[in-house]
């Protein structure tokens, strides 16, 4: 009987140790388990240039664009500052550019302009300003016309068309709707159409 009481009394007895052990181990092996999924990158490059790419895509296509429109302004500038000497020194008057079609003809001699430009997008204004009042009047006279459209989306305007006479002030505008795609995305666009309006304006006095 003692021996079965000695047996009894140095048994193990149960313990909080081995349970602390085993959460340990797992917290542990999950641990492991968080860290080799850290360090695997397979994929994830791919799933970073799915999100940013959308993004980057558009940007490259708005500053295409916004070059695209910057280079064609420069051209309808100078094409029509080239086109106002016609009128300066009277060639125009003397070639028989009475109105505003054949001297868009002649402004699209210009081998720049065709590069850029479909001639019958091109919308003439010219205008004698020597009558006015004021300088203030006159760059009334040369600010960007607002254009309106009719039901079928035709500009309404009706532009001013005459070359004035010896000494006149005069005030030349040539414009073009530029379409803008990419530049929607950056709301660039000034037309109710979501196109860009691109005007060029020269003022002169025709020679005595």
């Amino acid at each position: 009987m003692s021996a079965r009481r000695d047996l009894g009394a140095t048994a193990p007895q149960p313990s909080h140790a081995s349970g602390s052990s085993k959460l340990l181990r797992g917290l542990r092996r999950r641990g492991l388990a968080l860290m080799r999924m850290a360090r695997d990158r397979k994929g994830s490059t791919l799933v970073e240039f799915g999100l940013i790419a959308p993004g980057f895509i558009a940007m490259i296509l708005f500053l295409l664009q916004v070059t695209v429109i910057y280079s064609a302004a420069a051209v309808l500038q100078e094409g029509t500052e080239n086109a106002a000497r016609l009128v300066l020194t009277g060639q125009a008057k003397s070639s028989g550019m009475t109105t505003a079609a054949s001297f868009t003809t002649a402004l699209c001699g210009n081998a720049k302009i065709n590069i850029f430009f479909s001639c019958s997008g091109l919308m003439v204004n010219l205008v004698d300003a020597t009558a006015a009042p004021s300088p203030t009047t006159l760059a009334q006279d040369a600010a960007a016309p607002t254009l309106t459209f009719n039901a079928h989306g035709a500009v309404s305007n009706n532009f001013g068309y005459g070359l004035g006479a010896q000494g006149d002030i005069m005030v030349l505008q040539v414009m073009y709707q530029w379409p803008a795609y990419a530049a929607k995305l950056m709301n660039m666009s000034t037309q109710s159409n979501g196109n860009v309006l691109l005007v060029a304006t020269v003022v002169f006095r025709n020679e005595p």
